[in-house]
């Protein structure tokens, strides 16, 4: 392992010390998806953190001799417990589950945290003709590269919070300068936004009803999503996040209308005005 780890480190360093020469751009560039089954936390009735299934996908895959990247997201919420993701139905000699989406390699390495750098989900990716500058082969095209957990604290406040792959350029404890992301196809530097592109994921945090995303619920959220609904009807942008369409979308049709914003109103009422300061959105619904 230790041997392993200074083979990536040293692999590492050459690749960025080399000269950056672009590859020859696609017509639709290799990119970098965050993706997730789940990307959204309700927080009425949450007593736990929530954990939500992330992946990294290479869509428009066109040739990868190495790669390094780091993952990262908005406080509070936290990207942990990653991992290649496996197939268990093929092992290696040492019997561990190859690697999916690229059953060969000549080193790879994720490292929930690294004591040299202070990173955490440093991901390091090396192809098996990496010497001779070959990019690898997939395996299985509809596998993700790496799979993580994404933890979503139960005292979250309302929002979007984005996990990344991060593109900083750091010193390192040696005083040498060290690229977050970096891929080559061949012998060449990938370039970011022309040979290739990353794709985020938004986790939206909300409360059903709160549609400014304040905490609360109340007639001003009302306002916001009868505001958003005229917008829409008008032909305009309704600019609503992803976190504040959940929650101002209250009856479950998939669109925010003024239905949603009298709904939100009664909801207020009731609560508010009648006294019922224990009806849950459940039980108003019913």
């Amino acid at each position: 392992m230790k041997q392993h780890k200074i083979f990536a480190a040293a692999a590492a360093a050459m690749l960025f010390a080399s000269a950056a020469v672009s590859a020859s751009a696609a017509d639709e560039p290799m990119t970098f998806r965050i993706d997730a089954k789940e990307s959204a936390v309700c927080l009425d009735n949450m007593t736990d953190d929530a954990v939500l299934k992330g992946e990294v996908f290479i869509d428009n895959y066109t040739g990868l001799t190495s790669l390094r990247l780091i993952l990262k997201s908005d406080e509070p919420v936290v990207i942990e417990n990653g991992d290649y993701t496996r197939n268990p139905d093929k092992k290696d000699k040492n019997g561990d589950p190859l690697h999916r989406l690229f059953e060969e390699h000549s080193a790879m390495d994720y490292m929930q945290y690294s004591p040299d750098t202070g990173a955490s989900n440093v991901v390091l990716w090396y192809s098996k003709g990496f010497v001779n500058d070959e990019p690898a082969k997939v395996s299985d095209p509809t596998s993700s590269f790496v799979s993580f957990d994404i933890r979503v604290p139960k005292d979250t406040k309302p929002g979007d919070y984005k996990c990344y792959i991060s593109t900083e350029v750091v010193t390192n404890v040696a005083g040498q300068k060290e690229e977050d992301f970096f891929a080559y196809g061949g012998k060449n530097q990938l370039e970011l936004d022309k040979d290739v592109k990353l794709a985020p994921l938004d986790v939206a945090v909300y409360l059903i009803g709160d549609s400014n995303l304040d905490g609360f619920v109340d007639v001003a959220d009302a306002q916001k999503t009868l505001m958003a609904y005229t917008e829409g009807i008008a032909g305009n942008d309704p600019k609503l996040t992803k976190a504040q369409t959940l929650a101002s979308d209250v009856v479950k049709d998939g669109k925010v209308s003024v239905d949603d914003a009298q709904v939100i109103l009664k909801y207020y009422t009731e609560k508010v005005v009648a006294g019922k300061k224990d009806t849950t959105w459940e039980q108003f619904l019913q």
